[in-house]
């Protein structure tokens, strides 16, 4: 009875490690503090303002457009068309 419970308890530990091991990094992200990649609120101007623009560009002005091809369907042209005009300032890809 001694050995059995023994037995239990090893493998039992063994299991808890396995899993422990295997979730270590999402366990590390529920004590990380991740205040230095944050936008902070102050850094962000207000609408309107004329710090707009000149704030840092975080993310490049580019559309991206994907298919299988380089024809785009006809059906999907007058959505195509839309965004360029909609962001004209963006690159088109």
């Amino acid at each position: 009875m001694r050995k059995g419970l023994i037995f239990f308890l090893v493998v039992n530990v063994l299991i808890v490690a396995f899993l422990v091991r295997s979730v270590f990094t999402l366990l590390l992200l529920l004590v990380e503090d991740a205040s230095d990649d944050a936008i902070h609120h102050a850094e962000i101007p207000a609408p309107n303002s004329g710090l707009i623009d000149y704030r840092p560009l975080l993310i490049p002005k580019i559309i991206h457009q994907t298919y299988i091809n380089e024809s785009i369907p006809e059906h999907w042209r007058v959505g195509q068309q839309s965004c360029i005009d909609l962001h004209g300032d963006y690159e088109y890809k």
